[in-house]
């Protein structure tokens, strides 16, 4: 799958390491100004996102690339552990995150890795995928659009999900 210069496909073992940069790109920051310390990554409940990738049997992963250079992915993973997930909803929904790099996002990208991941995961027969967004996080839209419905909403989230069954 390509839009121009750009294509989609699972990501690849040498891949891996880019899962760390990328969930980082992940977290909403309402104030890019006052950035958040990368350290975040490594927290327990931020960790479980990425951390020893393709131990869990609902772990899928798709990533864009711009030539050989990863740009951007797209990842889903159940999260029903402790602790358990910022958007979880079930125990047989994996929750997706979804990262580009900031000068690749608005063009289309990353609805394409998440029409593709939704494609995949229904494949799969996965149940349905969640998602926290932060609130004031722009691509809220993007959710909705495609077929996400908010589920619960706390002080600072919305948790959005979308059944994948009939």
């Amino acid at each position: 799958m390509t839009l121009n210069n750009y294509e989609i496909r699972e990501i690849q073992a040498s891949e891996l390491p880019c899962l760390e940069e990328l969930v980082y790109e992940a977290i909403f920051n309402p104030d890019p100004s006052n950035p958040y310390p990368q350290e975040t990554i490594y927290e327990p409940n931020v960790i479980i996102y990425w951390d020893k990738w393709g131990s869990g049997k609902m772990d899928r992963c798709l990533v864009a690339l711009e030539g050989d250079k990863v740009i951007g992915a797209v990842w889903c993973r159940l999260l029903n552990g402790n602790p358990k997930g910022y958007g979880y909803v079930n125990d047989g929904s994996p929750e997706l995150t979804i990262a580009l790099y900031p000068e690749y996002r608005g063009q289309g990208i990353g609805t394409m890795l998440l029409r593709k991941l939704v494609q995949q995961a229904t494949l799969d027969g996965f149940k349905g995928l969640s998602i926290s967004v932060t609130k004031g996080n722009h691509a809220l839209r993007l959710y909705v659009r495609e077929g996400f419905s908010i589920v619960d909403d706390n002080e600072y989230d919305f948790i959005l999900y979308k059944s994948l069954q009939s």
